[in-house]
Parts: structure tokens; sequence; C-alpha cells
């Protein structure tokens, strides 16, 4: 379990965290899908994807390696 992905995966509601990875898991997921929720992730992942890029990431490197 990756802590901090679980955390942008929850906290911007971006998609789902697999908690069995099995095939059966997996396959449960997959037919549980709601399409409105799918649809969902996909305006949350164009906000994520404004905050968390290159060039707003490579600001914040900027910005700590400034105050080093």
């Amino acid at each position: 379990d990756l802590v901090e992905f679980r955390r942008l995966v929850e906290q911007y509601k971006i998609g789902y965290v697999l908690e069995d990875n099995t095939p059966d898991g997996i396959a449960q997921l997959v037919e549980s899908l709601d399409p409105r929720e799918a649809s969902g992730f996909k305006n949350n992942l164009n906000a994520f994807n404004k905050i968390y890029n290159w060039e707003e990431q490579e600001k914040t490197l900027a910005r700590i390696y400034a105050e080093l």
C-alpha cells in the first residue's frame, strides 16, 4: 500500500485504490464500476493535472532549492 498514492487518489477522487489485487478482486471492481463515477474521475483528473504537472512541480522544486 502506497500511502501517499492512496491519499492523492482519495483526496482528489481520481480513481480507486484496490484492496484486493487478485484477478477476482480486479474483476469484482470492474463489474461494480459506475460509468457516471468514471466520468467524474475524468473531470477530477483534469483538475488534478493542473496542480500536479511538471511545470508546477518545477516551481515548487526551484523554491525548495532556493531555500536551502
